[in-house]
């Protein structure tokens, strides 16, 4: 049964926006933003993905039918596109259509609540049976990352996001969902983190951050360790990097995982520093 826009009679709130609807608003705001604005070597440079078909998912997860949406992506894999794209192109852009669908007034908040869930499920379930990878299989190199959001940030779904596309290319992934700058400096005291990427949604959250970046380098075994910003404060404040002490500032995931391997890279060859522990 394919999902058609109609108008709808729902006007109770006055005030129609993603934020109304909490899934929606972590995925349109939390999804990798700003996606594909820097070529870099080796990391997909153009859309593959068209508004239209970005448009067919935002319809799919709406669909009476709960399998559409994982249906089409994997059509999608099919024909060749890649899974980042999928990601970062299909699912953060139907879920900013759903907002943009939502905030005209053009679909109920049942539809845009279910469509949430659908996208959200297609994250959290589609790596593992759209490619058929084993996500704990051994990575092809020993790179680690350490994803973390502060302590105070309710929104953890953009940091899930992130996981899964450092996983796709081949890290070894931690996450901290309780981000205080103790918790951080007890599991960098205790594990070799090759990069250190923070999730920064609110200017508020900006000191606590770069007291964690003080903090963490101080404490961890790396003495090299990189650390990265990332989230929707980067696309607002330019110095974002130099305001919390940190070497990396980039809100692409695809991109972010070339710029943290060609860091951790050249400094490890010119220090020879590594995990020993793997």
């Amino acid at each position: 049964m394919e999902f058609h826009l109609q108008p709808t009679q729902d006007t109770s709130s006055p005030h129609r926006s993603p934020s109304s609807v909490p899934l929606l608003h972590a995925l349109t705001h939390y999804v990798i933003p700003a996606i594909y604005k820097e070529k870099l070597e080796g990391v997909l440079a153009q859309p593959v993905l068209s508004q239209t078909d970005i448009a067919e998912l935002a319809k799919a997860a709406m669909a009476a039918d709960p399998a559409a949406a994982l249906a089409l992506v994997n059509r999608w894999l099919v024909q060749g596109l890649p899974l980042d794209a999928i990601y970062v192109q299909g699912v953060s852009g139907a879920a900013q259509l759903l907002g943009q669908w939502w905030d005209e007034d053009r679909v109920s908040f049942v539809d845009v609540t279910l469509g949430a869930n659908r996208l959200q499920d297609l994250i959290f379930n589609g790596y593992r049976y759209l490619t058929g990878e084993n996500k704990s299989s051994t990575p092809m190199h020993n790179f680690t990352i350490l994803l973390a959001k502060p302590a105070a940030s309710q929104h953890s779904l953009g940091l899930m996001v992130v996981s899964e596309i450092f996983r796709r290319h081949h890290w070894r992934v931690y996450s901290d969902s309780q981000s205080t700058p103790e918790a951080l400096e007890r599991t960098l005291a205790g594990e070799w983190v090759d990069v250190l990427g923070i999730s920064v949604a609110y200017e508020q959250h900006i000191p606590t951050v770069a007291q964690s970046v003080i903090v963490s380098r101080r404490h961890s075994v790396n003495k090299h360790l990189c650390v990265m910003v990332g989230g929707p404060q980067v696309a607002l404040r330019q110095r974002l990097a130099q305001e919390v002490g940190a070497d990396i500032a980039c809100a692409d995931a695809t991109a972010a995982t070339a710029l943290a391997y060609q860091f951790v890279d050249r400094v490890r060859g010119q220090t020879g520093a590594a995990d020993s522990s793997h």
